[in-house]
């Protein structure tokens, strides 16, 4: 169990967010992992790393074993996730 300071709930709120949406390197593998089981755990999987606020709530739920700061950090990886697509769709 990590201690759950601001410090950590942000770094692992930001990691979440690059396995999920920004990291590009490993975003082939990722779905090659997912692709390797059933379809119906697949779908769920798929759903899971693929959405930031999801996938920052639920390994910061297994790190810290507390629900108040894995609620911030799914907050923080929504925010995280809506500026990154805006910043996107600035450049488009």
């Amino acid at each position: 169990m990590i201690e759950p300071t601001i410090f950590n709930i942000l770094g692992i709120t930001i990691l979440a967010t690059m396995i999920a949406y920004s990291f590009s390197p490993i975003q082939p593998a990722k779905q090659k992992v997912i692709s390797l089981f059933p379809a119906p755990i697949s779908s769920l999987l798929g759903k899971l790393f693929n959405c930031g606020r999801c996938l920052a709530f639920w390994f910061s739920l297994i790190l810290f074993v507390d629900l108040i700061p894995s609620a911030i950090a799914g907050l923080l990886g929504f925010i995280i996730t809506h500026i990154e697509d805006r910043i996107n769709y600035w450049y488009e």
